[in-house]
């Protein structure tokens, strides 16, 4: 067997100030920037609660932007709607938006369990 030695990959220069500036105009006025099923999800504004829970804003097709919840240690989401949570459930269920297992998937894959103390 034969192994190849990758080359490394130089470090990139740090971006100057006004570009930084510039991607990070673009990426406020794209905020809803992935979409899975009939449904756009902000994804650079993923948010982490103490509990491990991450949420984003999604927006699906004829509705009002909403947030979403998920647990990737259950692999179930939630919603706020109206002002409060929903019930927790998978993302396969009816209640799911279409495309919402293909979200979970997406994000859950990533995800390694943080290590206890």
């Amino acid at each position: 067997m034969i192994f190849l030695a990758i080359p490394a990959i130089p470090a990139l220069p740090p971006i100057p100030a006004a570009q930084q500036q510039i991607l990070e105009t673009i990426k406020q006025q794209q905020p809803f920037n992935r979409s899975y099923g009939e449904c756009a999800y902000a994804w650079n504004q993923w948010k982490l609660s103490a509990e491990g829970i991450r949420s984003i804003k999604r927006l699906c097709k004829h509705e009002i932007e909403d947030i979403v919840a998920v647990s990737c240690s259950i692999l179930k989401t939630n919603t706020f709607e109206d002002g409060q949570w929903g019930k927790w459930h998978s993302p396969l269920a009816k209640e799911a938006k279409p495309g919402e297992e293909l979200m979970v998937a997406a994000l859950c894959a990533n995800i390694t369990p943080e290590a206890k103390p």
